[in-house]
């Protein structure tokens, strides 16, 4: 296994490796296909002396918060008889002067929670009442005008709804958000609001039957990519809640998306073993990525490593290996008839109106150009996600083994892309022991303060 991973610009080197302990009891209370769960995030505190990196992780049983920098374990949220799916930090209200900690979090059970020091935690749809289907993915929404940090949070669940909260409502007051009689098809992509947003959750966002995989903000936060288990990727203006774009992936289920620093382009990774990039501004495909032998499971831009000549993107998938890619910024526009969603075609030469949902639909392999990757395997076992942050890349497994590759140093001279090396030691483990609470967050007295 190899301990480097060689790129234009020089080494990433394995530098660390984590692994959470997972106890007897977290087996039991894990069905196989939540054995998958695993997930991280990532947030940076800079003070006067130094900058520290900390880690979030939710593996069955447990989401752990660990200082990457002195590699401690600092915080534990325990969650008894549920298991965590999936999370996000707020990374505006996180790390204020009052030391907050603010993290959505996604359970099997359909409950999500929001973890935070400033008060106790709260937990949505406890009850069933918004949603009966797990959480499948979570996202905080966009700030408003008035505030830099939004009171919005969103969850997608396996019925292929998103369901829109504000946090500052309470959960006991949560109603279900059903569409008048006859007025939207249940099989069919629709969005509602409630006129009174007094009661949780104040939006709804159906794509399809089919689960939602995975939603992502564009960096402006006025457009919504909704991926899904029906082979689509749904791009929704989240203003006016319209549907504003479809893309049809080459083949199976779309699992995860990411934009653009600059929200011109959206990369998926699915089902087709291929990362694609999708043009939102010209409605069409960019381009493949082919170097996956098995099912992409998270794919995000670098943007440390994006520049004026390129973007930089990174895949993780289901055949352990963790790969590069460079997009020229001198792209070739792949042209080619769309269709309006309600079925009637457009002519590749006529431009669809501003307001005009389109489909864009799958292009043959021969119509489509491909570039190829830098990678390496990066685990024994198959990856779950993939993060990039200022100092490196940061990975986990379906076992809860988390990696960090570091970036190469600023003197390394570039290398070839196509070459791993496979020597190297690999770095001692550090085990975590997990405390048996329900849904409370717990200090490490042991380990280091925030």
């Amino acid at each position: 296994m190899g301990t480097f991973l060689k790129s234009p610009e020089g080494q990433y080197k394995l530098a660390h490796e984590y692994k959470a302990k997972r106890t007897e009891k977290d087996t039991k209370i894990t069905r196989r296909s939540e054995l998958i769960s695993a997930s991280i995030d990532v947030i940076e505190h800079a003070d006067q002396n130094e900058t520290t990196s900390y880690v979030t992780l939710n593996s069955p049983g447990n989401i752990t918060f660990y200082n990457l920098t002195k590699q401690g374990t600092t915080k534990i949220l325990s969650c008894s008889g549920a298991v965590p799916i999936c999370h996000k930090i707020n990374r505006v209200s996180s790390f204020t002067k009052e030391q907050n900690l603010d993290i959505i979090v996604g359970f099997s059970t359909g409950d999500i929670a929001i973890v935070t020091q400033k008060s106790p935690n709260l937990t949505f749809n406890a009850n069933k009442v918004v949603d009966k289907t797990g959480v499948k993915c979570v996202s905080w929404g966009p700030p408003s005008n008035r505030r830099r940090e939004s009171d919005l949070f969103l969850a997608g669940h396996e019925s292929g709804n998103v369901y829109v909260y504000n946090k500052m409502l309470l959960p006991s007051e949560e109603e279900s958000l059903i569409p008048p009689d006859g007025k939207y098809n249940e099989n069919q992509f629709f969005a509602i609001q409630r006129e009174v947003r007094r009661v949780n959750p104040i939006s709804r966002i159906r794509t399809s039957n089919a689960p939602i995989t995975d939603i992502k903000f564009s960096p402006n936060g006025q457009l919504l990519a909704v991926a899904s288990m029906d082979g689509h990727l749904y791009v929704i203006d989240f203003v006016n809640l319209k549907l504003h774009l479809v893309f049809q992936s080459f083949y199976g289920a779309v699992l995860c998306c990411c934009w653009s620093p600059d929200a011109r382009y959206i990369v998926t990774g699915g089902e087709d073993d291929l990362i694609s990039v999708y043009n939102v501004q010209e409605r069409c495909i960019l381009a493949r990525g082919r170097g996956h032998s098995s099912y992409v499971s998270k794919v995000t831009f670098d943007t440390d490593q994006c520049d004026s000549d390129r973007y930089r993107i990174v895949s993780a998938g289901q055949d352990t290996r963790l790969i590069l890619w460079d997009i020229d910024k001198q792209e070739q526009i792949v042209d080619g008839a769309v269709d309006i969603i309600d079925g009637k075609k457009k002519q590749t030469s006529t431009a669809p109106k501003k307001d005009e949902p389109i489909l864009v639909r799958s292009r043959p392999q021969n119509e489509v150009p491909y570039f190829e990757p830098v990678g390496v395997k990066a685990h024994a076992d198959p990856l779950r996600d993939v993060i990039t942050f200022s100092k490196g890349i940061i990975t986990i497994c379906n076992q809860g083994v988390v990696r960090l590759w570091s970036r190469p140093s600023k003197d390394s001279s570039p290398v070839g892309a196509d070459y791993v090396d496979e020597s190297g030691q690999e770095e001692e483990q550090q085990e975590l022991h997990h405390n048996d609470l329900d849904l409370e967050l717990m200090q490490d007295d042991t380990k280091n303060d925030l």
